[in-house]
């Protein structure tokens, strides 16, 4: 299995809450030249959302950093909340 294969199996192996409608990814190098990972948690827009959905919503962008970060994997994890 190769790294890409293996982030997006990482990803996929994490219960994501209802809110987190589609993940997509980038691979390619960072403005500095590293070699990285966008991993793109697709959410619907909310202008106000509770304290209580912001903190899961969160939680679960570092839980999926963290992991692929705990894989040793060579590419740098960017997670980021996109809304459509």
């Amino acid at each position: 299995m190769n790294e890409e294969e293996l982030i997006k199996s990482i990803v996929k192996s994490i219960v994501r809450p209802d809110e987190v409608t589609a993940v997509d990814y980038q691979f390619a190098e960072d403005s500095t030249g590293v070699p990285a990972v966008w991993v793109n948690l697709h959410v619907a827009n909310d202008n106000s959302p509770s304290a209580q959905k912001v903190r899961k919503l969160s939680d679960f962008r570092k839980s999926v950093a963290r992991s692929i970060l705990d894989k040793n994997v060579s590419l740098w994890p960017y997670v980021q909340l996109v809304t459509d």
